[in-house]
């Protein structure tokens, strides 16, 4: 989700500024992205760094943080409800991402297991895992998934009206991007 989220903005920032220079965007979860800064087979790293914790090779800066919502298409039957709880969201099928930090997950298990109470969740948790959040998204415009998204990344869908973000939203669903580079 950071690649998506800010590091396709940066990488257009850094092609602006230096013309003669070429850059590879590889999108891996975070562990390996700082085995690749450590390896040297990497320069930077955009990623989550909720569970990074004290790194003394590193310096990690923290980047402005996303708010994040979840999105089902507009037609949805989630679309336009007010009084949501995270547990009714998850009566549907959620696409996640591939890696998510424990700070959410314990979230998402917390709801899951109020809405299985409800005798209402979606049988499958969750019913899909991808790795790119524009690939959730396009699964969401087909079907009934909902898409756990920051509004920066979903703009355009927001806009054509394709998607929409449910009226649910919690301080934990904001992104906590950080830049890294080895400190050396």
């Amino acid at each position: 989700i950071a690649a998506e989220t800010v590091g396709m903005a940066a990488l257009g920032l850094m092609l602006r500024a230096k013309q003669n220079v070429q850059i590879r965007f590889t999108g891996l979860n975070w562990l390996h992205a700082l085995s690749h800064l450590r390896d040297r087979a990497a320069e930077l790293a955009i990623f989550e760094i909720s569970e990074c914790g004290d790194e003394p090779d590193l310096i990690v800066e923290p980047l402005h943080r996303h708010p994040g919502g979840f999105a089902p298409r507009s037609g949805h039957p989630l679309a336009g409800k007010s009084g949501l709880t995270l547990a009714d969201i998850l009566c549907y099928p959620m696409c996640f991402l591939g890696r998510l930090p424990d700070r959410v997950i314990q979230q998402f298990v917390t709801a899951r297991e109020a809405a299985q109470w409800s005798g209402g969740a979606y049988p499958v948790f969750p019913a899909g895992i991808v790795e790119s959040p524009t690939a959730a998204l396009l699964a969401a415009c087909n079907s009934d998934v909902v898409v756990p998204v920051t509004g920066s990344l979903a703009r355009a869908w927001l806009r054509s009206n394709e998607i929409v973000l449910l009226p649910w939203h919690e301080p934990w669903q904001a992104t906590n991007f950080g830049i890294a580079h080895l400190r050396v």
